[in-house]
């Protein structure tokens, strides 16, 4: 199990950080530009492609699950000096597909960030990355890719608006099964940890783990660094 717990680290890590990032860099360029304007700038150019990614992603797979969708909006509005960074507007539909359509950003930037480190891993000699003027610059470019994937992917509470609902009846569901199991004297727990610790499954996720080390880094060096100072 210790690969689960160190992937799950990971993800409470990533997702701690990446709710104050885009704030955290807000702020730090209204410091020094002197003007709110100004400073959305840098912080659009920054996160524009994982914006994209994730009102993208919500669009498709509503569409795909036939739930109408309309004004989608990818620049960054400020509210109550809070800086929100892009919405897509959603008819009203059953828990089930709002469900699926508030969790197509993790899905799909999981799947960005996992193709991504993957090259990183097999394709790229991290001491060749310096190497030249070209690889610096791949170098930068991988950084990017992996920064703003990882602090647009996860749904915000207005993504999970109606969806809530499905998660606590599949947590009730899921503790009747637990009452029935005990009555009927099956312990589900131990059929669960058997097939979590499989080979196959604990080879996949060590690799998972390994290449999550380097947006977990970076996150927590934009988070150190963006910390106010008393």
């Amino acid at each position: 199990m210790l690969f689960w717990i160190i992937f799950a680290v990971q993800l409470l890590i990533l997702f701690i950080t990446s709710r104050h990032i885009s704030s955290g860099l807000f702020l730090f360029f209204r410091k020094f530009l002197k003007s709110d304007r100004l400073a959305v700038i840098p912080v659009f150019i920054l996160f524009l492609p994982g914006v994209v990614i994730h009102e993208l992603a919500h669009l498709l797979v509503a569409e795909i699950l036939f739930v109408k969708t309309y004004e989608i909006e990818i620049f960054p509005k400020l509210e109550n000096g809070h800086l929100h960074m892009g919405s897509v507007q959603i008819r009203q539909t059953d828990m089930i597909r709002r469900f699926l359509i508030g969790v197509a950003p993790l899905i799909v930037g999981s799947l960005i960030l996992f193709g991504i480190l993957y090259y990183i891993l097999n394709d790229v000699r991290i001491s060749e990355l310096f190497s030249s003027p070209l690889n610096i610059f791949k170098a930068i470019l991988i950084i990017w890719v992996v920064f703003f994937t990882t602090n647009t992917m996860f749904s915000s509470k207005k993504d999970m608006e109606g969806a809530l609902k499905f998660i606590f009846i599949l947590l009730f569901l899921g503790f009747v099964a637990l009452i029935a199991a005990y009555i009927l004297k099956i312990n589900p727990l131990r059929v669960i940890y058997e097939v979590l610790n499989t080979k196959g499954v604990v080879d996949a996720l060590k690799i998972i783990t390994s290449l999550f080390v380097v947006p977990v880094v970076i996150n927590l060096l934009f988070a150190v660094g963006l910390r106010p100072r008393s």
